[in-house]
């Protein structure tokens, strides 16, 4: 099994778990199951790029040999190509090998109109044949979500934060034969900000080094690992402190350019507000920054960071603060608001201009 990869994602609220093809509850499995045999349909969606690529290798193995993709992998944009395509594929037999693979990326941005010629012509595909589906964000209620759900499986690609990146970087870091000393493990959370591809790069880099007799400790290796390319969260969370939008707006702009998605912003933003309400709720109560380093399973400096942060607000600010983050990401799910408008909207609030 690849270490690399977390392991199960949530099941869709009220939705119980089935086997795939039940045809009566979406089923979202866990994403190291074996998919190709048990589903002829795998939707694989998420913000999370490496862990969409690392899935999407793991089901090309289990549904072809290398040596049969030429004849037998057909993949597609649904940017460019319609599911027409994609169907007549499905119905193609397969060429010395027990079954086809169709790929279809880009999948966010399909119509409802696609959706439902994909599922009207979905019977009379050849059982042999899968059906993979990529796709970067949909929504859990999306009628993609739904369908795939119905007729296979459906795999979430999301980030991680708090103890599970913590503890993702140290399975990664042992696996590879390297201590996961504190303070390694949290430069590579906070430098690479939760980047999954970047941190398994990195992670590559100092076992690289070490093999070549290099001192595994912090000043070292933080050579090794790339300067900052999105800002710390506590950049943000600063400019909320000061009452900084214009600040805070840059911030978040500059993360929607490169390519990160508003519910993931939005996630960022909730857990570092959840971690202040913590500090704020320990230096109220006279405790020390060790013991809620211990409570959050941080190094000390990184605690006492957080309480020097969680001093600039109050706890009833922090407790509003996460309401109104809450009302965001309902709202963003719920409404059909532009990301960037619902976004933008979050960090006003938070930035003291509260809503209307």
């Amino acid at each position: 099994m690849n270490k690399d990869v977390p392991g199960p994602r949530s099941q869709v609220p009220g939705l119980g778990k089935r086997e795939a093809g039940s045809g009566k509850r979406l089923t979202i499995h866990d994403s190291r199951s074996t998919i190709h045999g048990r589903a002829r349909i795998t939707l694989i969606c998420g913000p999370e790029a490496y862990l969409r690529r690392t899935h999407i290798e793991r089901l090309r193995d289990q549904a072809l040999p290398s040596a049969a993709r030429v004849m037998n992998e057909t993949r597609l944009s649904a940017h460019e190509d319609s599911l027409d395509r994609a169907l007549e594929e499905l119905k193609t037999l397969p060429v010395e090998a027990k079954g086809r693979l169709v790929w279809v990326s880009g999948c966010e941005r399909l119509k409802s109109e696609g959706i439902e010629a994909l599922r009207a012509g979905w019977a009379g595909t050849l059982p042999a044949n899968h059906l993979l589906l990529e796709a970067e964000s949909l929504r859990k209620d999306h009628a993609l979500v739904r369908f795939a759900g119905e007729a296979g499986v459906v795999v979430w690609c999301e980030s991680l934060a708090g103890p599970r990146l913590t503890a993702w970087i140290q399975t990664g870091l042992r696996a590879r034969g390297l201590e996961p000393l504190p303070d390694l493990v949290a430069l590579l959370a906070d430098r690479l900000t939760g980047n999954m591809g970047e941190i398994v790069m990195a992670m590559e880099r100092i076992q690289l080094y070490t093999q070549g007799a290099g001192k595994q400790d912090t000043d070292a290796v933080d050579r090794l690992i790339p300067v900052v390319r999105e800002g710390s969260p506590y950049e943000l969370t600063n400019a909320f402190s000061k009452k900084d939008s214009a600040g805070a707006l840059r911030f978040v702009h500059e993360l929607l350019l490169k390519g990160r998605r508003a519910p993931e912003i939005i996630g960022r933003i909730f857990w570092q507000l959840k971690q202040l309400a913590t500090a704020r709720a320990f230096l109220s109560s006279g405790r020390s920054p060790q013991e809620l380093a211990a409570a959050l399973g941080t190094p000390d400096f990184a605690a006492e960071a957080l309480i020097r942060q969680a001093r600039l607000f109050s706890q009833k600010e922090l407790m509003r603060d996460l309401k109104w983050v809450l009302e965001a990401d309902l709202k963003l799910k719920s409404t059909g608001m532009k990301e960037r408008t619902a976004l933008e909207v979050l960090v006003l609030c938070l930035c003291g201009l509260e809503p209307v």
